[in-house]
């Protein structure tokens, strides 16, 4: 089974100015990962955020075979990162939204988009602003362990011999999300769970699946608690009042819809030269002296759509700006 992008009910203008992509982990899926009530899975978070930023972005649940017997996590990410750019994303502001090893395939996957030739894979991760882990294992060392408890119920387990195999390429990621989320102004928010999940062979015994220091990605503000949360329900808040679900409002609200809007929204009043010869009026632009004619310049100006990058091209002796 391939990966597949589904789209909640929301806006899918272009005129959108970001999407939301949820990225759910192993054994997951792409409604009930985030459902509080997996009977009523359109009463989920996914839906509040179409209720609340209906106008401004599209909501996406990626689904993908996620069990521990599927492809391995780096081939996975591979395919997601393709599925992405066919669908579009890239072309403006994203938040990813990674519950447990989901992360790690969203790490991935902005990794092989940095470093693609193909420039809409690149855009996936020049664009995205903001990134939510919820009780991901970003350490190696810790998710070995969670990996081999985990073996005991899937003895053919391909993602988990991937997984624990490739402990220093999982380091090295962690080095590579740390420096490089920061230099492209990637906010980064995480939280781990505060309470312990039933252990389906030890029922009396609670277990704490990704706790405080295996959560920390390294990037961003430091990770915060979900207090009555465990590795499942950290991923379905009840409420539009729970802390996950503020967490994902705000980023969007602070810095995924206006992340990418308001640069080269407006051109300055630039002052004239004095020393420019009359019937000649200049502009200038601090750091760069250059002359040219106001009202050939206001024609291309009003010309250009939108927030665009222009190179203006002539031959020589033709007096374009430098």
């Amino acid at each position: 089974m391939a990966s597949k992008l589904h789209l909640f009910n929301c806006n899918k203008s272009t005129e959108r100015k970001a999407d939301v992509i949820f990225l759910h982990g192993l054994w997951g899926n792409w409604t009930k990962t985030w459902a509080h009530n997996e009977e009523e899975p359109n009463e989920s978070w996914p839906y509040w955020l179409v209720q609340d930023f209906a106008k401004d972005c599209c909501i996406w649940s990626l689904d993908y075979p996620a069990t521990p017997t599927s492809l391995p996590l780096f081939e996975r990410a591979r395919e997601v990162l393709e599925c992405l750019s066919n669908h579009g994303i890239g072309k403006r502001p994203i938040l990813f939204i990674c519950h447990s090893l989901g992360g790690l395939v969203a790490k991935e996957l902005l990794f092989q988009a940095q470093h693609s030739k193909n420039v809409w894979e690149q855009n996936v991760f020049n664009n995205t602003s903001a990134v939510l882990f919820l009780a991901t294992p970003h350490r190696g060392a810790k998710l070995a362990s969670i990996l081999s408890a985990a073996r005991r119920i899937s003895p053919q387990a391909v993602i988990i011999d991937d997984l624990k195999g490739a402990k220093k390429k999982l380091d090295r990621l962690l080095d590579w999300y740390r420096i490089d989320s920061a230099e492209n102004n990637i906010k980064t928010a995480t939280y781990y769970e505060g309470k312990g999940i039933n252990n389906k062979f030890l029922p009396f015994l609670k277990v704490i699946v990704v706790g405080k220091e295996s959560s920390n990605p390294h990037a961003g503000d430091p990770p915060k608690v979900a207090e009555s949360d465990d590795h499942i329900s950290i991923a379905k808040p009840s409420s539009k009042e729970d802390c996950i679900y503020l967490a994902s409002y705000n980023l969007l609200e602070d810095h995924v819809i206006p992340s990418k809007e308001e640069q080269f929204t407006s051109i300055p009043e630039l002052p004239e030269l004095s020393d420019v010869n009359e019937g000649f009026p200049s502009i200038r632009k601090p750091g760069v002296d250059f002359i040219g004619r106001k009202e050939e310049l206001q024609k291309v100006i009003e010309a250009i759509p939108g927030n665009t990058f222009v190179t203006i091209k002539g031959t020589g002796g033709s007096e374009k700006p430098d």
